[in-house]
This record gives structure tokens, sequence and C-alpha cells, in this order.
């Protein structure tokens, strides 16, 4: 093994032991196992405790993110935040998380989902700027979301169906979508009441 690779699986070994200070026994556990066959030069294997203790702190980890996602509107019912987090959870991977929202009464949907640290996404969303430019170059409208940053909205009025986008913080991707809405002022309240300040805190940037 080269000495970068030497490097980087140990601070992913430092990162994951740090993370799991306050977890339960089985993460703890299998961070144990990892840091000794790391140090017996058993790499694979440690590696592969690494992606075991990743797994348990990464569904610990979606179940408090879940807690940021917007509270249904007047007069629609929030569903349960899925995300998925089956094992082996790899560096890089990241994690998504999405919760529908429909009218109640009424033939309104919307999904709100949210990717964070996925590398391939991150890459993507670095590619672009927050900006009036991106925006005609996208055929969409630029939103500001207090509290956030920028988001860039697509709308149809007469299908009354639209979604937009917003990359926050380096790390956090959010989507917006509606089928059968009101306005698109729906789609951009939905994300204005997400808590970006109970994300980052979850993620350790506050």
């Amino acid at each position: 093994m080269s000495a970068s690779l030497r490097i980087v699986c140990t601070a992913v070994c430092i990162t994951v032991i740090a993370a799991a200070t306050a977890q339960g026994d089985e993460t703890s556990t299998a961070v144990a196992k990892a840091e000794r066959l790391y140090r017996q030069g058993k790499l694979g294997q440690a590696f592969d405790q690494l992606e075991t203790a990743r797994t348990l702190i990464a569904r610990r980890l979606s179940t408090r993110y879940a807690k940021s996602f917007p509270p249904a509107p007047s007069g629609w019912r929030a569903e349960a935040v899925q995300f998925s987090t089956k094992g082996p959870h790899r560096v890089g991977r990241g994690l998504v998380l999405r919760r529908h929202y429909r009218q109640v009464g009424g033939p309104g949907v919307a999904t709100a989902k949210i990717n964070i640290d996925q590398l391939g996404v991150i890459e993507a969303a670095q590619a672009w700027s927050p900006n009036e430019q991106h925006a005609l170059a996208v055929k969409r409208k630029l939103v500001p979301i207090k509290g956030a940053a920028n988001a860039f909205l697509k709308f149809s009025e007469g299908r009354r169906t639209g979604n937009l986008y917003m990359f926050l913080a380096g790390r956090f991707y959010f989507t917006v979508s509606g089928r059968k809405v009101a306005n698109s002022t729906f789609l951009t309240s939905l994300l204005s009441t997400w808590d970006f300040e109970g994300l980052k805190r979850t993620s350790g940037m506050n």
C-alpha cells in the first residue's frame, strides 16, 4: 500500500473514531476492531471494519438529519422521511434523504430531497455558481432563500409543475419538486422552512 493511501486510511480511522465517541457499543466495537487491525497491518480488514462503523454512524446521522426537513404546509400532510444506509457505507457515498408531501383532499404532491456529502454530486454542483449567468444557462429563475443561498427554479404555470435546486455550504444539495401545486411560491416556501441551522449542527459545522 502506498504511503499516501496509508495516510488516507489513518485519517479516515481518526475521523470515524471521533464521530463514534458518543455512539453505542456496536459502533465503538467496530471502531476498536478497525484500530487494532490497522496497528497489526491488516489494512483490508481494518477498512472493512471502518465501513461497518461508518454504516452505523450514517444510520444515526440520517435519523438526526431527518429532523431538519420542512414540516407539512397548511392543508398538506408529510410522510416519514426516507433514507437508505444499508451497508457498507463507503467513503464518498454520502447520504440521501427524501420526504413526500401530499395535499389533503387535493391532487398536489411534492418531494423534498437532500444529498449530503456525496462526492459526485458535490463535484457537479461546484462546477456552477449561484448567479444570474448560471440561471440563464440552465433556463431557470434565480431565487434567494433566506438564511441559505440562491436556488434555481423552473416552473410551469399551466401545468402547475416545477422544481428547484440549491447547493449549500459545499456539502448539501437540495431539490424540491411539485406537481399540481398552487404556484412556484409553494416550492420556494417549502425549501425556506428547512432547518438549515439544525442541519449544520448535526453535520458538525456549527
